[in-house]
């Protein structure tokens, strides 16, 4: 016998998404949530590690958010499946080692000196807006290759999607969404006129090719977008 709820994940406070996860862990099969349409919740370790293991039933391709975000393209490779995934990633996978995030650090210290040195004489600081947030952004904006003022630009670009996202009014996210596209089409075609430089995520990316093709413009804004939201 299915099990049915009817639970808005999308609209429920902290708390409330933790009492409805706790009551979970004991459910003996994938509880079917009559939110958003109707969706299974897989909970048992079991499933889970079944559905992981099993990407040409449970594909990711058509969307991995419940309800959409309204991205206006798929945030890949995330939001992808076989063969095209593989591909993806091996882009993607060389800029994360351990390696590589060490030969970022003093990108990254430089930059967390910066900021402290703007309100470091006014002896107080509202941390979360003026240095917690700018702080993933910027960097992985320095890491992309992009100069202070490109960051800057990038930084307000990005924190447009996030506040938008978090309203959870779509129109606002899809107006941001596509804000912050045309933006990143912008920086990629500045890319592509450059020669290739593959120690830079940008060029990587724009400069790869995938059965003997580039990446579409939707993919390449489709795998920024997803390193950016990750170290977000």
């Amino acid at each position: 016998m299915v099990t049915k709820v009817e639970f808005d994940h999308a609209e429920a406070s902290a708390a409330e998404f933790l009492a409805f996860g706790e009551g979970l862990r004991h459910a003996a099969a994938p509880v079917w949530n009559e939110a958003h349409g109707g969706f299974w919740v897989a909970s048992r370790f079991q499933d889970i590690t079944t559905i992981v293991a099993d990407p040409a039933r449970f594909l990711s391709g058509k969307g991995i958010t419940i309800p959409p975000l309204g991205q206006p393209v798929p945030v890949v490779p995330a939001e992808s499946d076989a063969p095209g995934h593989k591909h993806y990633r091996g882009v993607l996978a060389p800029f994360l080692t351990p390696r590589a995030v060490r030969e970022n650090e003093p990108t990254v210290r430089q930059l967390v000196t910066e900021m402290i040195d703007v309100f470091i004489e006014a002896g107080e600081v509202d941390v979360v807006p003026n240095f917690a947030i700018p702080i993933p952004v910027y960097a992985m904006a320095r890491i992309f290759g992009l100069t202070r003022p490109e960051a800057k630009q990038f930084f307000d670009a990005f924190t447009s999607v996030l506040e938008a996202a978090a309203s959870g009014v779509p129109a606002k996210a899809q107006k941001a969404g596509g804000e912050f596209a045309g933006y990143i089409i912008s920086a990629l075609d500045e890319m592509r006129a450059k020669p290739p430089d593959m120690t830079n995520i940008y060029s990587a990316i724009v400069h790869t090719e995938m059965n003997g093709e580039p990446f579409s413009v939707n993919e390449c804004i489709g795998m920024l977008w997803s390193t950016t939201a990750a170290a977000t």
